[in-house]
Order: structure tokens, then sequence, then C-alpha cells
């Protein structure tokens, strides 16, 4: 299994944990939280555009972003471990827009810290949660990087 495997695990976990959240467009409307792997992609999707500094962008919206992999890691007993950031961008004109971001976060990392398993991945017990310092009203984000543990890559022929 791959790092790309995890990716595309993750994303699919954290639209099941959100599906029963209510998440907001620009407007006011109910929407699904978009999920993207590594970057933002918002050529073309569907979802509701939003002028924030001249610049379209789709809220909400979450990334899966792998950020690093190390292989036989010596400090963590040779095992292969990917830094994986979870990112989570909401738009909210009312009060509550910052304690739906940080529930949406809590039901992640409990997901995570009481059932560490993703399939044949596995996630360390070290969970960072972290937000901008600098804040634009009416926007949310934050992030959560976890560190997983990765199964041996598999060998065989160059196709």
């Amino acid at each position: 299994m791959t790092f790309n495997e995890l990716q595309k695990l993750l994303m699919n976990e954290t639209k099941v944990l959100l599906k029963n959240m209510t998440f907001l467009d620009s407007k006011g409307r109910d929407t699904e939280l978009f999920g993207y792997p590594q970057a933002a992609d918002f050529n073309g999707l569907p979802g509701q555009d939003l002028l924030l500094q001249d610049k379209e962008v789709i809220l909400p919206y979450f990334l899966v972003r792998l950020d690093g992999v190390e292989y036989r890691k010596k400090d963590a007993d040779d095992k292969n471990l990917g830094s994986v950031v979870l990112e989570i961008n909401i738009c909210r004109t009312d009060k509550k827009g910052f304690y739906l971001l940080t529930t949406a976060i809590e039901r992640i990392t409990h997901r995570f810290l009481t059932d560490p398993f993703l399939q044949s991945f596995w996630c360390e017990r070290t969970i960072n949660i972290s937000f901008p310092k600098k804040v634009i009203p009416s926007y949310f984000t934050g992030e959560i990087e976890m560190f997983w543990n990765l199964p041996e890559l598999e060998t065989g022929g160059i196709l």
C-alpha cells in the first residue's frame, strides 16, 4: 500500500465523519464539505464561489496533504512514517463558525485517537492541531497534523 492510498482513505473517512454536519456556502445555503488531495483545484469544480480578495474560492472544503514520508526512520524503531496534514476551511457569518470548525476537528481527532487503524495504516497517538494567527472574519481554518505508520512497500518486477 502506498501513501497515495492513505490519502484516498483519509479523504473518504473524513467525508464519513463529517457527513451529518451542516456546512454553509458564502450565501448561507447548506452544502457539502468538498475534499481535495494535496491541494485544492477550484477550476470547474461544483460548489458555491466566494469572492475573497479578488480570488474565487470554493468553501467549505478540506485538504488531505502529505507533507513528507520517511522510510526506516531511525528514531522510531525503523518504522515507515508519513506526516499528513488535514486542513479544514469553512465560511460562517454567525458566531458558530469557530465552534463548527473545532467540532469537525474533534470528530476527526477522536476517531484516530480511539481507533488508530485505517486498513493497513495506523496513526500515532501524537496529533497536533493548529489555527492560523491571522484571522479573516467569517472564514475559519484549522489543521490536524497526524503521523501515520506505512506498511512496507511491496517489491516486484517493473512493468
